[in-house]
């Protein structure tokens, strides 16, 4: 839920209803499914690590590589 939520201010910080690309943002699928989402750097391979474990769904997004279209581009710092 965290991360979801974070996400979604990322979102509207950066202004993500004029983007040229915003598909799956702030839609129900998994945060891992969201435009731009991708990608791959050291320990993550996909831009996003997608499990499922006894608490429930986590998603960690790892990377956000949305090129240029969009004028974000660039490496998220590490935790």
């Amino acid at each position: 839920f965290e991360q979801r939520y974070v996400m979604a201010l990322f979102y509207y910080a950066m202004d993500g209803n004029l983007w040229k690309e915003n598909k799956g943002w702030l839609g129900e699928d998994s945060v891992c499914k969201w435009f731009g989402i991708e990608g791959s750097s050291d320990g993550c391979p996909t831009g996003c690590i997608e499990r499922s474990d006894y608490v429930g769904e986590y998603d960690k997004v790892c990377r956000i590589a949305m090129g240029k279209q969009n004028n974000i581009f660039g490496e998220l710092p590490s935790e």
